[in-house]
């Protein structure tokens, strides 16, 4: 047995080189995905969507618990049992929504930091005074046309 195994593995060694990586035809794919409309998205923008989706899905569930513990303690016509369950319930749906909005600010922060730009972040360009209607056009307002590296007679569009 440890003869074939060292067999199997020195064969290997001299023939594994000749494997080499192929195109699958990932360009031809992307043509055909282009002309399908079908979107090529990120896996960074999967993952974001995926993630956004289930603390959706969670802050749902804990907005029905808080509904249903409400219900609840209206309808327990006074008896204790019921009120300390609903009260329970009531404060792990409120613990539950704060871990589930902590985790979407920290989702977020850390998305809007390692995907490059924030969604708050602005492009500027510079345009001729006779461009006017064209930085309009395009939903451009007025900038800072010296942090744009606008000439004299250059004005800054700039868009978010």
């Amino acid at each position: 047995m440890k003869k074939i195994t060292l067999l199997i593995f020195t064969i290997s060694l001299f023939f594994g080189s000749l494997v080499f990586a192929q195109d699958l035809g990932h360009s031809k794919l992307s043509n055909i995905a282009n002309k399908a409309k079908i979107s090529q998205a990120t896996l960074e923008t999967r993952v974001g969507g995926i993630i956004a989706a289930v603390l959706g899905m969670l802050g749902t569930l804990f907005l029905v618990l808080t509904i249903y513990a409400g219900v609840l303690w209206m309808t327990a016509s006074g008896e204790e049992g019921k009120i300390e369950k609903a009260k329970d319930i009531l404060k792990a749906a409120i613990i539950g929504l704060a871990i589930v909005l902590s985790a979407y600010t920290i989702t977020y922060f850390v998305g809007s930091k390692l995907g490059g730009a924030s969604p708050t972040s602005e492009s500027c360009n510079c345009f001729q005074q006779d461009q006017i209607d064209a930085c309009e056009e395009i939903g451009g307002y007025f900038g800072d046309a010296t942090k744009a590296n606008c000439q004299e007679e250059e004005f800054a569009c700039c868009v978010k």
